[in-house]
């Protein structure tokens, strides 16, 4: 991602050198270069420096998860920063970038808020497949109305059909997989029980 973004900015703005934005950010031009060649990631404060030199907002608001009209979404269990970035730099290999006005039809749900998560078993098949990735809105947690949802069951995440057991007491969800074998089980819904509603997958042709 650092390298994409970093070229894409070179691009739209002809007139910028290597050389001053290496100047801008107190660092020498090899270092510009290694970005560019995918050896060296972006730190968070470099980042920021960064987006003043190119001429866009630097504020704190301006970058939760959003750059350059794209969504960086992130893995689930990375740990975010308030301003939306990674705690060792803004992005990694394994963020996703995703056209913010693909997103914003579909979701309201912030970036920082979105989590990409691969499927590590076959329950929900043929629906969501062994290896295949998702997107989960963490922000809703929720299972009102029912849908697809990425639980903790205590002993890892699996995602399943999931409900919410109207009177219930404790709390309970009902949990169902798609494909047979898989008997339905209830869990009290406690803190932490429900990771977020899945929203979309990425699924080749």
């Amino acid at each position: 991602m650092d390298k994409k973004w970093l070229e894409a900015q070179f691009a739209l703005h002809p007139e910028k050198k290597k050389a001053d934005l290496a100047r801008a950010l107190n660092l020498e031009a090899p270092a510009i270069s290694k970005v560019l060649a995918g050896g060296r990631e972006i730190k968070a404060k470099e980042y920021v420096l960064m987006r003043k030199f190119f001429g866009m907002p630097s504020d704190g608001k301006s970058a939760l998860g959003v750059s350059g009209g794209a969504y960086i979404i992130k893995p689930l269990g990375t740990k975010i920063t308030d301003d939306g970035m990674h705690d060792s730099g803004f992005s990694s290999q394994n963020d996703w970038v995703i056209p913010a006005n693909l997103m914003r039809e579909k979701t309201s749900a912030k970036a920082k808020q979105i989590r990409t998560f691969k499927i590590e078993e076959d329950a929900m098949s043929p629906d969501f497949k062994t290896g295949e990735y998702v997107l989960v809105d963490v922000s809703s947690i929720k299972p009102s109305p029912p849908g697809v949802f990425l639980i903790s069951d205590g002993m890892g995440e699996i995602i399943r059909q999931c409900e919410y057991i109207p009177q219930s007491n404790p709390p309970s969800i009902k949990l169902t997989a798609k494909k047979k074998g898989y008997d339905p089980v209830v869990l009290e819904l406690k803190d932490n029980t429900v990771i977020g509603r899945i929203i979309a997958k990425i699924e080749w042709v």
